[in-house]
Order: C-alpha cells, then structure tokens, then sequence
C-alpha cells in the first residue's frame, strides 16, 4: 500500500445545512439569479477536504470532493 488517503468527516449539521441550501437554490433558480448564491452556498457547504499521501515519490497532495465523491 503505498498511497493514503484522508477525508474529513461532514458533521451532520453541515451536510443538512448544504443539502437545504442546495435544494432551496435549485427551487428558487426558475425566479431570480441569485439562486447561483444559494446553490454556490450549498456546494460549499458539502465540501470535505483531504490530503493524499503518496508514499514511493514522497509527495503528497490536498483534495477537495462533494459529499466524499471521488
């Protein structure tokens, strides 16, 4: 095994709080613009960070996913 791969947890208040935002935003994109806000809010909120470690070149670098999708 020569690669490690670390995500954080979402905390639950997050992933409800994005997922609410991300709804409303998609709901209320038909009526106004700034539905781009409220879905930019919710993508954000959904992000988990990582780090990926590559043990044989000894590098490492950070990752970014939505919901912990590769």
């Amino acid at each position: 095994m020569n690669n490690f791969i670390f995500k954080r947890k979402l905390p639950l208040w997050k992933s409800i709080l994005g997922s609410l935002l991300l709804a409303v935003g998609i709901y209320s994109f038909f009526s106004t613009y700034r539905a781009f806000i409220i879905i930019g809010f919710g993508i954000f909120m959904l992000l988990i960070e990582g780090s990926e470690f590559d043990f044989t070149d000894r590098k490492y670098r950070k990752t970014k996913s939505i919901l912990g999708l590769p």
